[in-house]
């Protein structure tokens, strides 16, 4: 009994947290924000209307628009239709330590 109680725990767990649920998926979007404190986030609105924020995870993209952080439009990134691959990032106190893991956004390719 206590090993089908286990496994069903797991289940619930990948089924109800989003750090679970969207490992390794691809999405479509907009880049329509992106806010920096001991970490820096990403959000996308998807081709649903619906907002996803995720650390920024893919260093080239987001070292660019951190350049550009102070600009309304990010660098030119702001409203740009992306494809994405969520994976799994760690998050930073200000200490260094990681707090953490959650959603990020590891592979942003720009399309047209």
């Amino acid at each position: 009994m206590k090993k089908s109680f286990g496994f069903i725990l797991l289940i619930a767990l990948c089924l109800t947290n989003p750090a679970y649920a969207q490992k390794n998926k691809t999405m479509i979007g907009t880049i329509m924000g992106f806010e920096c404190g001991d970490n820096c986030y990403l959000t996308i609105v998807d081709e649903n209307g619906q907002d996803h924020q995720a650390l920024c995870g893919d260093e080239k993209v987001c070292d660019k628009i951190m350049d550009n952080i102070d600009d309304p439009d990010l660098g030119g990134y702001k409203r740009k239709l992306v494809k994405v691959i969520i994976g799994q990032g760690k998050q930073f106190d200000g200490a260094g330590n990681v707090m953490g893991t959650m959603d990020a956004f590891e592979n942003i390719k720009l399309l047209k």
